[in-house]
């Protein structure tokens, strides 16, 4: 089968190269422009692989939709991306598939992992679906739940997702080649959605919970910008940190161990930070110029 990726994430190159060495027709993909993939936190090219590379803004272009045309895959997939693709595209192949980092209908739209971890799940999934009109809607191909562990950031479950999507989209590919697939269609009463998240918005709150700082913490982490807080207007990303008990005012410095961290009071106890950076560099908590009774904050 004739196969088409819209893309422009890690997980889009591992399904490529997954595909590519099960000896499946992968004749090109769709992406961004290199300047635009970089910066983006699993931003990745594609010019090494040996498939035809398109790169564009606009999805929506027609220069983009005459390719399309012109190819005519059978199949259409598209994951790691974030325009909507059109229906001159949609319609062109018997199959365009979605891949999504969720269990839907559940936590539809962007950021799907990282609003999972940050709402405390305790398990999210991968779905394949029919692309349509509407975004994550068409019926499920496939789908399969992921446990979120204690010891899983925005890393671990992203590749723990990326190695799972790639093995469902070939097992999907078979069943198809096979005339054996099933679908089944989505429950919109059940969908619940997540929105997009920017840079900014990775401000730290120090009067909630020390779970809830904890896990706002750990879905922000590399690759992505991090969570932020601030010491004296100098902004402090917050790369790792771990739950603790001692309490004070949210925010407030509460101890500083060498080799452990900067302890830091929050709605309810405290939160150790143990990895930080400030001004492009990456150091232990325990390295910053701070002291006891120092408050992180606006």
């Amino acid at each position: 089968m004739r196969i088409l990726f819209i893309g422009s994430s890690k997980i889009t190159r591992v399904c490529i190269e997954r595909l590519i060495s099960l000896g499946e027709d992968v004749q090109a993909v769709i992406t961004l422009p290199n300047e635009k993939i970089y910066n983006r936190a699993r931003g990745v090219v594609f010019d090494d692989l040996g498939v035809t590379v398109v790169k564009t803004d606009d999805i929506s272009s027609e220069d983009v939709v005459s390719f399309v045309k012109a190819i005519k895959p059978e199949v259409i997939v598209q994951c790691g991306w974030s325009q909507k693709i059109p229906m001159d595209i949609l319609n062109v192949p018997q199959h365009a598939i979605g891949i999504h980092q969720s269990y839907l209908p559940e936590n539809r739209g962007a950021a799907s992992l990282n609003w999972a971890i940050i709402n405390d799940l305790k398990e999210t999934g991968v779905s394949l679906f029919y692309m349509g009109e509407k975004y994550d809607e068409g019926d499920i191909l496939n789908q399969r739940k992921i446990q979120i562990e204690e010891r899983d950031d925005i890393r671990t479950l992203h590749e723990k997702s990326d190695a799972v999507s790639v093995e469902m989209l070939a097992e999907t590919l078979d069943h198809i080649r096979n005339n054996t697939l099933v679908t089944k269609p989505q429950d919109n009463s059940l969908a619940t959605y997540t929105k997009r998240r920017k840079p900014e918005d990775g401000k730290i709150e120090w009067n909630k919970t020390s779970r809830e700082v904890w896990n706002f913490i750990r879905a922000l982490t590399q690759p992505f910008p991090g969570a932020f807080t601030y010491l004296r207007d100098k902004k402090i990303l917050v790369w790792k940190a771990s739950m603790s008990d001692k309490t004070g005012t949210p925010g407030e410095v509460l101890d500083i161990t060498n080799g452990k961290g900067v302890e830091v009071a929050t709605g309810n106890g405290s939160v150790i930070m143990e990895r930080v950076g400030t001004d492009g560099i990456e150091m232990f908590a325990d390295e910053l110029e701070i002291k006891i009774g120092d408050t992180f904050g606006n």
